[in-house]
């Protein structure tokens, strides 16, 4: 594990994401997984949307693939915000 603002994170032996001794919830899909480690461990760099559209679903057309990363972004954001009732 590693900390990142105030995180732990753990990357190897399947992702595991840790605050103030507390697991976080679980990203629910694996590309989801993938996506937050490849930020993660890109975090240095400017990443652009097409790039990662590109990256993690090269077989789709723009238009879905561009979709499919707001998914999984919205999946993201669910780990750090999630609903309270």
């Amino acid at each position: 594990m590693f900390p990142v603002s105030g995180l732990q994170i753990r990357l190897f032996g399947g992702l595991l994401l840790e605050s103030s001794g507390r697991d976080l919830p679980r990203i629910p899909s694996r590309v989801g997984r993938s996506l937050f480690a490849y930020l993660l461990l890109n975090r240095d760099q400017e990443v652009s949307r097409d790039l990662l559209a590109g990256i993690f679903w090269p077989e789709m057309p723009d238009t879905q693939a561009r979709r499919r990363l707001s998914q999984a972004l919205w999946q993201l954001g669910k780990v750090w915000a999630p609903d309270d009732g």
